[in-house]
């Protein structure tokens, strides 16, 4: 198994509003190095956006 190539993500909602955001986006690597990337986003996020996040946190970081 190569790190990041199996992952859980899940979102933290409703927090305080902090910057405005008040949501955040946890990605857990289920491999090898048990790592975590947690990113601020908002509760009203869309496919987009999610997918500009994963991008530039997890893909540009880790690839596939």
């Amino acid at each position: 198994n190569m790190p990041w190539c199996f992952i859980s993500m899940d979102f933290v909602i409703n927090l305080s509003k902090s910057k405005s955001f008040n949501s955040i986006n946890v990605v857990v690597d289920q491999g090898l190095s048990k790592g975590i990337i947690i990113t601020l986003c908002k509760k009203t996020i869309t496919v987009e956006e999610m997918t500009s996040l994963f991008q530039n946190n997890i893909f540009n970081r880790h690839g596939l």
